[in-house]
């Protein structure tokens, strides 16, 4: 029996010495096992554990194998690392390096915060906060810059009548006034996922538009309300006793939203999808039938060679060059390029966010987040439009060499939404807007 004794005694002494050995290893490596790690229901996890330790003067980074059960580790391997500070990230939460060169980053793309170690799970807290300031900043900085031009421009008078009737669309609390050649395409595609549609399809047919359409899912009383709001009804998130539209689906929160672009890239990017950006059309046979307005590829095209006095019978080879197509929408109104103070009214209605379409990812994943809508799909987007980037170098080399009499129509048509929409107003302009005195 005392044989024994000695023999467990000496078996413990060994453990205790084994446990001393291992945690002074751990301490002189600087290493540190996060206690919010959640226990695992099996297997383990890899987890990355990076320290600085200087060792010729480079930085190393031990990766370790960390059971979620026992936290339990194994002999630790060396590889490179740029990392210098100590954080612990586990390979489940897919967690992205955090860019140090200050860009914005869309919500949907950052992991979640839930399950996370502490220190990580403080830093996506806070770069989701920086992320949120940002984007708020900016929506201010753009009503501010709304409600100052709508009280300066005397005519920045919409129609609030075709607004309402045949602009503005609603799903899940949000009231959006969709513009042609605006992401039309994209929002509609949103909306329809929100209510729920698993339709395939052309997303401008009526069938489909039809579960959108505001004037179809809310009730005069419920639309006069979210447009005209009441002092129950505060202008900006406004929440409201939970009410049910017309189709069953039940909302708190209203937010109404509209979306621009630069007004002149809109234009570019009608020229290039209705009339093929100059290049050659068969007349009466070019492929498309009827677009989101009712509008056909002939009725546009016939509509334009009646502008510039040509004539065409089906299948001859026609054209038109940007200059006709300018001289086309100074005289012939059309909604894929009428002004967006005219389509959405927005020195009547209150809106409670400008998008636009050059930061709409961005734009769309802030309003879903501030409405309360979860959903990794606000990049989503149905086709990349026409006309490319708003970059003003585009714009100038559709616009510098147009001629003077020309220009100064087109300007007088967009400087309302240039202006109130915070648009650089391009140089080529400046002579019709008393900036250019020469």
């Amino acid at each position: 029996m005392g044989y024994l004794n000695q023999l467990i005694t000496c078996i413990l002494l060994v453990m205790c010495l084994m446990v001393y050995i291992l945690n002074s290893g751990l301490n002189m490596f600087n290493i540190t096992v996060s206690p919010a790690i959640q226990p695992a229901a099996v297997g383990q996890h890899r987890q990355f554990i990076t320290q600085k330790t200087t060792t010729g003067g480079t930085n190393r980074s031990i990766e370790s194998l960390v059971s979620n059960s026992n936290f339990s580790t194994t002999t630790p391997s060396f590889v490179s690392s740029t990392s210098s500070e100590a954080m612990l990230i586990s390979s489940s939460t897919n967690v992205p390096p955090i860019a140090s060169n200050g860009n914005t980053k869309n919500i949907n793309n950052m992991p979640a915060i839930t399950n996370m170690p502490v220190s990580i799970k403080k830093s996506k807290i806070q770069e989701v906060g920086a992320w949120e300031k940002q984007i708020s900043s900016r929506f201010k900085q753009r009503t501010e810059t709304l409600k100052k031009a709508c009280a300066s421009i005397s005519n920045a008078i919409g129609n609030q009548g075709y607004t309402i009737n045949h602009r503005l669309y609603f799903a899940k609390g949000i009231l959006s006034c969709l513009i042609a050649k605006v992401g039309t395409s994209t929002w509609k595609t949103h909306l329809l996922d929100l209510v729920g549609n698993k339709k395939e399809g052309w997303v401008h047919k009526p069938s489909l538009t039809g579960k959108i359409k505001a004037k179809k899912r809310l009730t005069s009383s419920q639309l006069n309300e979210f447009i005209h709001p009441s002092t129950k009804y505060k202008s900006h998130l406004g929440k409201v006793k939970q009410k049910v539209d017309l189709q069953g689906s039940k909302f708190h929160t209203v937010v109404r939203v509209m979306t621009v672009r630069h007004p002149l890239v809109r234009l570019i990017s009608a020229y290039r999808e209705k009339y093929l950006g100059g290049n050659n059309i068969t007349y009466g046979v070019h492929k498309g039938t009827v677009d989101e307005v009712g509008f056909s590829s002939k009725r546009f095209h016939s509509s334009l060679m009646k502008t510039v006095g040509m004539t065409a019978v089906a299948g001859d080879i026609i054209s038109f060059n940007f200059t006709q197509f300018l001289m086309h929408i100074t005289r012939k109104g059309n909604p894929h390029w009428a002004p967006f103070y005219t389509t959405c009214s927005p020195c009547q209605l209150d809106y409670d966010y400008i998008l636009h379409l050059e930061t709409f990812e961005d734009d769309l994943a802030y309003v879903y987040q501030r409405v309360g809508i979860s959903t990794k799909n606000a990049n989503k987007k149905v086709h990349e439009t026409s006309g490319g980037s708003s970059d003003l170098s585009l714009v100038n080399s559709y616009f510098r060499d147009q001629p003077d009499q020309l220009l100064e129509r087109v300007y007088h048509i967009y400087e309302t939404d240039l202006k109130l929409f915070g648009y650089a107003i391009p140089e080529f302009f400046h002579k019709f807007d008393g900036r250019d005195k020469s």
